[in-house]
């Protein structure tokens, strides 16, 4: 994702929907970036980016990332090499542009049960290959501005695996997309229509979307219909907000997912969630509940071949979060969550809070040149369960990590350092992987217009 420009998260009732940008450039004057990092487990990281955008509407991007861990006990050090690139035009309303990014990696083998004394060397297996995306795309207008837009895309995706495989797996992965989407947006009303092509070895099928959203003073309403996603499963949601008072506000959400093929899949899911929030002397505190109806949940077959699914009964989780201002500069926030009944792979608990001072000290620095950032977070996660062939069951202990951030910004650079599990906890999230601990990163990025 470091090609990215933006990652917005969009929480629905049944699923979290992540929507990515990829990187723009949006001025004549030549634009040049160059982030460097190092740190904990020998980290090293180098990336520069480069872009124009002609006078004559033709664009020209290109960038490079090369990174680089080693862990002395947990193994699966890495190397990895990645380019990316685009070239278009934009005339008006219309633009067309190329874009592709490829990502070549090495990773050695993962170490597990080094707590227990007796480590398996190769719980995951080393992996060498690359990752590649492309595609070419021809829009009218677009979908962040208010008016008619269409969009046609066609992509191509490919994962290969070029190290020692011996062990029979596919070497290779491929698939094309075809993409068109439309929409409109006037006033309060968006609407959008998409339709997808996958084609995947030879076999085809076809997902199409439907959105619909309204936002007035006092409410708003957005829903969303998927038939034939990537799992070929069903969906449909919507979610209502309300803010009666400037002080209150409610949300309402539901949804359901239903599987095309229940035997693999599991039955239908209907999730509802409801959280009400107020604002008190400039704070906001709010409280809310989630209940989910029976399901299957799938195995993490990927770190144990031993782990199987389960059917798990429904359940009801309750949440909590109270932000705001607390002194001057200094602000809080927290969010937690704790489910009613436990469930195999789900933590009971879960709960994140985070002190944060900011101040570009305006008053003495009045050109705007500095910021500071800095941020002290506590994350809880709570043990989880997880069964096991034979009807047994293995647990991991839940945890609590601290850790800390800080960013300076010096005109057009940021110096930035942060460390997460600054206390050396030692735990592990799944049974015999055990997490990093003493996580430092510290770099600057340093944007240029020339």
């Amino acid at each position: 994702i470091w090609a990215l420009e933006e990652v917005a998260v969009e929480r629905a009732a049944t699923e979290l929907r992540v929507h990515l940008r990829s990187w723009r450039v949006r001025v004549t004057t030549p634009e040049t970036r160059t982030d460097i990092l190092t740190g904990s487990e020998n980290t090293n990281l180098y990336r520069g980016f480069y872009g124009k955008r002609m006078r004559n509407g033709g664009v020209l991007q290109f960038g490079a990332q090369q990174a680089s861990t080693t862990s002395v006990r947990t193994g699966g050090d890495m190397d990895a090499l990645s380019p990316v690139g685009r070239i278009g035009v934009a005339r008006g309303r219309l633009s067309v542009d190329a874009f592709a990014l490829k990502f070549g990696r090495t990773r050695s083998a993962m170490v597990r049960d080094i707590l227990s004394g007796t480590p398996t060397q190769n719980a995951i297996s080393a992996f060498e290959g690359d990752d590649a995306l492309g595609y070419v795309r021809a829009a009218w207008g677009r979908p962040d501005t208010s008016g008619i837009w269409v969009q046609a895309l066609a992509a191509a995706l490919r994962h290969e695996e070029t190290g020692d495989t011996t062990a029979g797996a596919d070497t290779a992965v491929a698939q094309t997309q075809f993409v068109l989407a439309t929409g409109l947006s006037r006033g309060a009303l968006d609407l959008s229509a998409t339709a997808r092509l996958r084609v995947t070895a030879g076999a085809q099928r076809v997902a199409t979307i439907v959105r619909a959203g309204w936002q007035g003073r006092w409410a708003g309403v957005s829903a969303f219909v998927e038939d034939g996603g990537p799992d070929s499963a069903r969906r449909a949601d919507v979610v209502v907000g309300l803010t009666p008072l400037s002080w209150l506000q409610a949300q309402l959400a539901h949804g359901v997912r239903t599987p095309d093929d229940p035997a693999v899949g599991g039955p239908s899911v209907t999730t509802s969630r409801a959280e009400l929030a107020g604002r008190v002397y400039g704070r906001w505190i709010a409280a809310g509940a989630v209940h989910r109806a029976a399901t299957t949940m799938p195995a993490l077959a990927v770190f144990d071949a031993r782990y199987v699914g389960a059917a798990v009964p429904a359940a009801t989780g309750w949440q909590a979060a109270v932000g705001g201002p607390l002194w001057g500069p200094i602000t809080f926030e927290w969010r937690g969550t704790r489910w009613a009944e436990g469930a195999p792979y789900l933590p009971q608990v879960e709960s994140r809070a985070e002190l944060r001072v900011f101040s570009d000290f305006r008053r003495q620095i009045r050109r705007g040149t500095f910021a500071l950032s800095a941020a002290a977070i506590h994350e809880y996660r709570g043990g989880v369960v997880i069964p096991v062939v034979g009807g047994g069951t293995v647990r991991t202990q839940g945890a609590a990590v601290f850790g800390t951030v800080l960013d300076m910004r010096l005109g057009t650079a940021h110096i930035f350092w942060h460390n997460r599990n600054a206390m050396g906890k030692v735990y592990e999230t799944v049974p015999g992987f055990l997490m990093p601990r003493l996580v430092q990163l510290y770099g600057v990025r340093w944007a240029f217009w020339n």
